[in-house]
């Protein structure tokens, strides 16, 4: 509940802030996720961003925050329906993500500096189960006068957020690192 009070507050003081440069995502903004089994076997599927915003200044991305729906979460590589709902329960609950408990993620970008044209560097604060962590990682971005877009690539360690299978011989068969995609899509909030 606390991340989402935080995400609200962010709201609407970016908001105050409309005529320099705020923009808000729209739907099609989501997170592709990869977790992986020490195998080397897979699987993919996306979670919903379900509102999100950034400020820009001067070209510069000075803070943002993306509200993802952990509800949403599905598989997209299991085709048996029966498996596929199976393992979403599974991911859902208490071995791993406590949906029920934090059905809120936040994505916040507290900075970000250019690395190189069209690559931005950004860093925040990754909020998941209520825990949450400093991240940096880098989006190839575009950004003009209506609309911002990225596609931005992140691995985390899931122990630091307390993601971890509560069978310790499962958990050993899972790879510690989650790799997220996250594709924003933002018009200027005018």
């Amino acid at each position: 509940m606390k991340q989402i009070i935080t995400f609200f507050l962010i709201l609407i003081t970016s908001i105050a802030f409309a005529q320099n440069g705020t923009y808000i995502t729209n739907k099609d903004s989501e997170v592709k996720w990869t977790g992986t089994k020490i195998t080397g076997d897979s699987h993919t599927g996306t979670i919903n961003i379900i509102k999100g915003q950034l400020f820009i200044q001067d070209g510069v991305v000075k803070k943002g925050s993306f509200a993802i729906d952990m509800e949403s979460m599905i598989c997209t590589d299991i085709t048996n329906e029966k498996k596929n709902s199976y393992f979403i329960s599974h991911l859902k609950n208490d071995d791993f993500f406590s949906v029920d408990d934090f059905p809120i993620s936040v994505l916040e970008i507290t900075s970000s500096k250019m690395k190189e044209k069209g690559i931005i560097t950004y860093y925040g604060i990754l909020t998941i189960k209520g825990i949450a962590q400093e991240i940096s990682f880098e989006g190839k971005t575009s950004i003009n006068d209506k609309s911002f877009e990225s596609i931005a690539k992140i691995a985390i360690d899931r122990t630091l957020w307390g993601i971890k299978y509560k069978l310790p011989i499962g958990d050993k068969g899972i790879k510690k690192e989650i790799e997220f995609e996250v594709n924003i899509s933002a018009g200027k909030l005018k």
